[in-house]
């Protein structure tokens, strides 16, 4: 497990810039456990999930798993 102890690493900066269109060009960003299962069961390949601790059990089964904790100071990321 890695932890990253700014909101400027690149993983999150790269997923921020999803935000904006012209930076989805081939991935998107979607919000929402509704929105994740939908595309989970179109067969999108979702490359990577960032979630709160407390719900990690419910990513379990996604490959790269980004878990952020509440506390704004560290974000750990398991594989």
């Amino acid at each position: 497990m890695e932890i990253i102890r700014s909101k400027t690493n690149s993983v999150v900066k790269e997923a921020k810039k999803l935000h904006l269109k012209k930076y989805r060009q081939s991935s998107y960003l979607i919000e929402g456990w509704h929105l994740l299962e939908e595309a989970e069961n179109s067969g999108a390949v979702i490359e990577q999930v960032f979630v709160l601790e407390e719900f990690v059990d419910r990513v379990r089964q996604f490959s790269s798993i980004k878990v952020m904790s509440r506390d704004s100071s560290e974000t750990k990321i398991a594989r």
